[in-house]
Order: C-alpha cells, then structure tokens, then sequence
C-alpha cells in the first residue's frame, strides 16, 4: 500500500515543505505560540539546517520565531515581503496555567485569537502557512512533535536524493578547530 500524507503527518510535512521549496519557497518559519515551545523551534533550526542543507540544489532555510513577539516584529515581511516562505505555527490549545485579563478573556484565549488572526492575514496574502496543533506542552506530546518532525526531515532526504543524517559542512569546522587548536599548543 502506498504511504499517504492522510496516515503519516511527518510525510505531509515534508511533502508540502519539497515541493514549496521547488516552487521558491524554500524558508521555513516555525513560530510557536508558547514560550515553552521556543527551545524547540531552536532546534528544528538547527535540525533542518544539518540535515538539508547539503549542496547549493537541496536546502530550506529555517528561521525559528515566537507568537505573539515576532508576528508583530516580522509580520510585514511575511505578508509583503518575497512569497518565499512557509510559516509553521504550532498552537498548544490547553496552558498549563490559565491567567485571567481582568474584565475580559484568558491570556490563553487571547494567544489563540492572536495566532488566527496572524495564520488569517497570512492566508489572505498567499501566503503559505500550516498549524500543527498539541492538546497541551507535555513529554509525551513534545516527544511525539520531536519525533514527528524528524521524520519529515528523513523523508526530505529522501524527496532531495541525499543523506539527511550525515553533516560533512559540519564535520569540516571541527576538523579546522581542532587543527588551529593543535598548532597553539
């Protein structure tokens, strides 16, 4: 049976992400609306950058952002700016803890509000944005978000014909350093 983008989000991802990418929209936004998911867009940073980015045909270009600070710091780019992104919101629908606005809304609800205002303006500018949405910020939907999104990125290797877990750009500045370090001592 043939793997459907239904059945495996991780293949989704990667799909959408190849074949924007071969369309000039090879940047990739990942902004989630949780400071206690900021960590985390730092290391699918860092986890795209290695893993695609292997020769001057194959890469996308991460950029990690946090909702509601950088949409309103980086918003007209993306609205206005080259179409050449896709912007990842992650939502979490259930906070920890729930802090009330005095006379008004939750501080939670007013994060919501805030990201389907920013995913409704990018949508309206065609602009290309998806939402990946966790019931709450737990180990267990933070594992299966971690797992997730490296799948995508081995299925990228796959859609871009190289080897996602290796980094020889990587392993070059090691080698230097440690050759410049030799020579010191």
């Amino acid at each position: 049976r043939f793997l459907s983008t239904k059945d495996n989000p991780a293949f989704t991802l990667a799909t959408i992400q190849y074949f924007l990418s071969k369309k000039g929209k090879n940047i990739t936004v990942m902004m989630p609306y949780s400071q206690r998911l900021t960590r985390l867009s730092d290391w699918y940073r860092q986890l795209l950058a290695e893993s695609i980015g292997k020769n001057t045909n194959t890469g996308i270009t991460p950029v990690n952002a946090l909702g509601v600070t950088d949409q309103h710091s980086q918003l007209q780019l993306y609205n206005d700016g080259p179409n050449d992104k896709l912007t990842i919101f992650i939502e979490v629908l259930r906070h920890e803890h729930e802090i009330k606005i005095p006379d008004s809304i939750t501080f939670n609800q007013l994060m919501q509000i805030e990201k389907k205002a920013t995913e409704e303006s990018l949508t309206k500018s065609d602009r290309p944005n998806i939402t990946i949405k966790l019931d709450s910020v737990t180990e267990e939907s933070l594992g299966e978000l971690i797992l997730m999104l490296e799948g995508s990125i081995a299925f990228l290797g796959e859609f871009y014909g190289i080897n996602a877990f290796d980094q020889p750009g990587v392993e070059l500045s090691k080698k230097l350093t440690k050759q410049y370090v030799a020579e010191l001592t």
